[in-house]
């Protein structure tokens, strides 16, 4: 189910919080580092806050499953059949999926709405 905006904001800023807190724990002493470790950082660290983004909206999007949809095949209600994870590649890097799972018995289909 969809967060509010502000829970999703704090949501998102206590994982970058977090992400911060490894780069920090990671860095080498000042003394020891180069320019090259510090680029190797900050690109490394947009990825993982890509991903977090990513990973972040698209667990917010998924569908709601207080609404039973229909089977597109016979317009029956579907049956859940529990959740299904899916790792997929976007352009920010691999999200995991986790949607609701129907299934018709009367058409004896499987189904992911959209969401």
């Amino acid at each position: 189910m969809a967060q509010s905006r502000t829970e999703l904001k704090l949501q998102m800023m206590c994982e970058a919080e977090k992400l911060i807190d490894r780069i920090l724990a990671e860095k080498k002493p000042t003394s020891e580092i180069k320019l090259g470790d510090i680029e190797r950082m900050a690109v490394e660290a947009g990825k993982r806050f890509q991903e977090m983004v990513a990973e972040t909206l698209v667990k917010d999007s998924q569908g709601d499953t207080s609404v039973i949809p229909k089977c597109p095949g016979c317009g029956e209600e579907m049956a859940m059949k529990g959740y299904r994870k899916r790792r997929v590649v976007t352009e920010a890097g691999e999200v995991e999926l986790e949607r609701a799972y129907y299934y018709c018995a009367k058409c004896r289909r499987g189904f992911f709405p959209p969401g």
